[in-house]
């Protein structure tokens, strides 16, 4: 088994995720939802959410602030008016994606069942996930060659540099692992980091072959904006589905956790497998202090 560990998200492990991703002071919402429902409840109410906006820019998209902006044109801030107006070069996902860039992202939610955290920044690349109920694992490259991972507690207030980080060569051989095998362990490892990278930003890599919006209700009853693309990434043609809040979504005890506009969720289809990312800070750009000193 790869040392590459995903469990079931609980509400604690979702929220530690999020400090972790924004203990720094960058640009995020904290979790205000139930992260241990999200799974079977996709988007709803009880769904782990940020009740900012830090991945768009200043214009708030989807506040009552752009609701006198003509909403099918560019740069609106609210969900689209008539969806089937809408093209890529005026989607709400696009307009996400100009606010950050391919090498300066950052982003925390559910992935897999459990909490997730990711950061790039040049070659930097730093992902947390959740290992069990009570552990979070992380793994960092400051190169893209070279490869250190750590585990940790959970607590409200860790950061990347209180963490004790260790190489993955140094952890191959506590475990008793042979060159070969440390060697094969942590190629995967990177080639995760670039298919988690790959999953959640394209929009330099695409002109999308086909681009859809359109309103849609879950079996839930929950409102959304979604958009569609289908475009070719690494050779690969994936069906790309971006969620939008409809309208403020709260959670159980009232508390806004996704703004109007605020992206939920981003699905990628390839065949019969899908992966899907529950959105809970929204894409913005991260600054160098999110990753590890030293290493």
């Amino acid at each position: 088994m790869r040392w590459y560990k995903k469990a079931a998200a609980v509400l604690l492990a979702a929220a530690m995720a999020v400090s972790m991703m924004t203990a720094c002071g960058t640009t995020g919402g904290g979790n205000g939802g139930n992260g241990g429902n999200n799974g079977s409840k996709p988007g709803t109410s009880e769904g782990s959410g940020n009740g900012g906006n830090g991945g768009n820019n200043g214009s708030k998209p989807g506040t009552s602030e752009g609701g006198d902006e003509k909403p099918d044109k560019p740069g609106a801030s609210a969900i689209p008016a008539d969806p089937a107006k809408v093209t890529w070069d005026t989607s709400l996902t696009k307009k996400c994606y100009n606010a950050v860039s391919a090498d300066d992202f950052k982003v925390s939610g559910l992935l897999g069942g459990g909490a997730f955290g990711y950061a790039t920044q040049g070659k930097k690349q730093f992902v947390v996930n959740q290992e069990d109920q009570n552990t979070m694992i992380a793994f960092y490259t400051p190169d893209g060659e070279s490869l250190y991972l750590t585990s940790y507690k959970l607590t409200a207030d860790t950061t990347v540099n209180d963490l004790t980080w260790t190489s993955i060569e140094e952890y191959g051989k506590s475990e008793g692992a042979n060159d070969e095998k440390i060697a094969k362990e942590k190629q995967g490892i990177l080639d995760e980091l670039k298919e988690i990278k790959n999953l959640i930003y394209i929009a330099n890599k695409v002109v999308p072959l086909t681009f859809s919006a359109e309103n849609y209700t879950d079996p839930f009853a929950q409102e959304f904006y979604r958009e569609s693309i289908k475009a070719n990434v690494d050779d690969v043609v994936y069906t790309y589905e971006f969620y939008y809040a409809a309208k403020d979504m709260a959670d159980g005890n009232g508390k806004v956790v996704y703004k109007k506009g605020d992206m939920t969720r981003i699905r990628r289809v390839n065949g019969g497998t899908s992966t899907q990312l529950f959105v809970s800070t929204q894409l913005s750009r991260c600054d160098a202090k999110m990753f590890p000193k030293g290493n």
